[in-house]
């Protein structure tokens, strides 16, 4: 592999939307010895991809599409990115879409986002997700991309998060932190104004679990104002839940998915 030493940035995209106009494409590839690689990418005013990552030697691919076809002609147009991303030596990977434009009168309004977070001091760091926004939802799909361990991360204070956000108390989120390593599974999530789903869905079987070395501190939240439903537990009732596990011998957690409106 051809190494690249210092700092890459990727370039800001800025597009318009244009009805049946032809797609707007990215594909980035990065092979970098202690730097970092970044880039923005904007679709007009329906979606915005802020992606970042840095280390001792990280690589990986980053493809996104603004397909400007503006379906039903709701003047929103389908957005996807699909990212693999890999971090050894130290380092860490930053990912957040936003979803900012709907078709409101069957839909509701926008304001979806997603959110990922790994860093590791010395270790390893993988991330990885294939998702879409469009005018009724956001969802993200693993199935035909990366089936399992689409978040690990190894070594001294590793931390891994992953966050999906629908509106002021309608979210759901996940993070382990500690020393040794971590290896979360999430197929598939979902938001939209109605509600969400986490690791479960998206027309794909339920995968969603979670397992790690060493000793740490294992989180998982969510909230939804009617009901929450838990694979384990069933359903819980609206309000909050809040569950915390802290290891100290490795842990293996089975089922995580949830759902909430």
């Amino acid at each position: 592999m051809k190494r690249v030493l210092g700092l890459l940035t990727g370039v800001v995209f800025a597009l318009g939307v244009v009805a049946f106009s032809q797609a707007t494409t990215v594909d980035w590839n990065w092979d970098v010895y202690g730097g970092g690689f970044s880039g923005t990418f904007t679709a007009g005013d329906d979606a915005q991809i802020i992606f970042s990552t840095d280390g001792g030697h990280i690589w990986g691919e980053f493809h996104a599409t603004d397909a400007n076809n503006n379906p039903y002609n709701y003047n929103v147009d389908n957005v996807n990115c699909q990212v693999k991303a890999n971090v050894e030596g130290g380092g860490g990977v930053y990912f957040k879409m936003d979803r900012n434009d709907s078709w409101v009168p069957m839909y509701g309004p926008a304001g979806q986002h997603t959110y990922t977070g790994i860093h590791t001091d010395d270790g390893q760091a993988y991330f990885a997700t294939n998702i879409r926004s469009n005018y009724a939802d956001m969802i993200t799909h693993n199935y035909g991309w990366q089936a399992n361990s689409q978040y690990t991360a190894s070594g001294t204070n590793f931390y891994i998060g992953h966050y999906i956000y629908v509106a002021s108390g309608l979210n759901a989120g996940i993070s382990v932190s500690g020393n040794g390593s971590a290896d979360v599974t999430l197929m598939s999530d979902e938001m939209r104004a109605s509600g969400w789903r986490f690791g479960e869905g998206a027309g794909c079987y339920t995968n969603a679990h979670a397992s790690g070395t060493g000793s740490g501190t294992f989180i998982l939240g969510a909230k939804a104002p009617n009901n929450i439903t838990t694979g384990w537990w069933g359903p819980i009732g609206g309000g909050s839940l809040f569950v915390t596990f802290r290891y100290n011998n490795g842990f293996n957690i089975t089922p995580i998915n949830m759902r909430g409106n």
